[in-house]
């Protein structure tokens, strides 16, 4: 007999209590062989049971048992910021005011952010991974760190402070990173942060100019990520390794993570990877050359993405969306996606991507034949804010547009000097598209001089 049958036997013979634990018990087992739906039936049928039982500190224990797992297969069935998430952590953390433990507490914080960072709501965020450091801070817990670090580095990554949270990931991978103690944590968030960490750490790299390191650790996540067999972990792996290729600039490289993190999200039924496996798809067709192909699958995503009420990387994936609308020749179309890119952007805070959305504004620009100094200026805002943002990477391929921009003009000495000390800043990756394209435009620049 199983244990929801179990479960469904004593609540017919009237032990509410027995019922409870194994509807638990089998929502756990449903959890961790990855049956999302089987958990979600499971836990939310206890919670149906417990609205029976008398008020008292033993319901409450139940309901917050009950309430955080829950909260995790929402999260991962239907995304982060689907609509039942919230509501589930807000009620577990009332609960947790008055009875949790330090674990318990600190999962239902965890939990609240990651609903509000996803619904792309920076300042509370902050707020809440502040909240978490202190918790970290208060019990003295590696495990606690560990999460802790990497909600406050993923706050920091999205509001474009890259140094910032590169210190956050490499403290916690050097100092709490201990196999069996995420695998622990895994179990009360839903997700590895030893991946987790090394998945924002490959694009912080990739952002600071260092784009070998960035794909080294980027394998290695992956790696680490089919050998711990934890099915959202691997998923999330995908569609950071699909992310970090697509801003390598590497088509085939990021169809084939993108169609494998695709599998993975239609085998375990995760709603917002599934979405941003296609936003991925699409991107890698688009860095083929060929727009048309990739705006249907632009568009699909898109809506399906919008529909888990996700708000996070909305920027980003705008800034696709109006880059296909410019190859396609579309510009009015172009120009909307990418004005809500940075409308976005501006009122969430999340500033990761504005010097791309800038860049492309320069790059419509020059296909509309509006005034010149339109595109120039939108190609020395978003150099401006790569270099506030310490962002090698954008304000290599910022420079390498105004440079080209300028060689058209006839402001060769100024367009080499400019690009010149872009690139020459870099020490990896030149075999790297971004690079390539620069050192190309160099060498046309300096041959002329000769």
């Amino acid at each position: 007999m199983s244990l929801a049958e179990l479960a469904h036997h004593f609540s017919l013979s009237g032990n509410q209590v027995k019922a409870v634990e194994y509807l638990h018990l089998a929502g756990t087992q449903a959890m961790a062989r990855g049956a999302l739906p089987q958990a979600i039936r499971d836990f939310e049928q206890t919670l149906a049971l417990l609205r029976g039982f008398p008020s008292g500190p033993e319901r409450d224990a139940l309901e917050l048992q009950t309430l955080s797992p829950l909260g995790t297969a929402y999260i991962a069935a239907r995304g982060y910021a689907a609509p039942k998430v919230g509501p589930v952590f807000v009620r577990a953390r009332e609960l947790c005011e008055r009875i949790g433990e330090p674990p318990q507490l600190f999962a239902v914080v965890w939990g609240n952010f990651a609903w509000r960072v996803v619904r792309g709501e920076m300042d509370l965020s902050m707020t809440l991974a502040r909240e978490a450091i202190g918790l970290a801070e208060r019990f003295e817990d590696p495990g606690i760190w560990m999460e802790a670090l990497f909600l406050l580095g993923l706050t920091l990554f999205y509001r474009g402070d890259f140094v910032g949270a590169l210190a956050q990931y490499e403290k916690a991978l050097s100092h709490y990173d201990d196999r069996e103690r995420t695998a622990l944590w895994a179990s009360h968030v839903g997700q590895d942060a030893g991946i987790t960490h090394r998945c924002y750490l490959a694009l912080a790299l990739w952002q600071l100019g260092y784009p070998e390191q960035a794909q080294r650790v980027s394998q290695e996540t992956l790696k680490l990520a089919r050998a711990i067999k934890h099915p959202f972990s691997l998923a999330y792996a995908q569609h950071h390794t699909s992310w970090l290729y697509h801003q390598l600039g590497l088509p085939a490289e990021t169809k084939a993570a993108s169609e494998e993190g695709i599998q993975t999200a239609a085998e375990q039924g995760f709603a917002m990877f599934h979405a941003t496996g296609t936003l991925y798809k699409a991107a890698g067709v688009l860095l083929e050359g060929r727009p048309n192909e990739a705006l249907p699958l632009l568009t699909r995503g898109l809506e399906a993405y919008r529909a888990t009420g996700a708000g996070l990387a909305l920027p980003y994936y705008l800034s696709i969306l109006g880059d296909a609308y410019i190859q396609a020749g579309r510009p009015d179309d172009a120009r909307v996606a990418l004005d809500e890119g940075l409308a976005i952007a501006e009122r969430s805070d999340e500033l990761c991507q504005k010097a791309e959305l800038y860049r492309l504004k320069g790059e419509l620009a020059l296909r509309t034949g509006s005034q010149n100094g339109d595109a120039e200026d939108h190609f020395r805002r978003a150099i401006g804010t790569a270099r506030h943002q310490l962002s090698k990477a954008w304000e290599l391929r910022a420079t390498t547009s105004l440079a080209r921009f300028c060689k058209k003009q006839g402001r060769r000495d100024e367009a080499r000097q400019m690009l010149s000390d872009a690139y020459d800043w870099f020490t990896e990756g030149f075999d790297t598209p971004d690079l390539k394209a620069a050192k190309a435009l160099l060498d046309e620049l300096n041959a002329r001089a000769d």
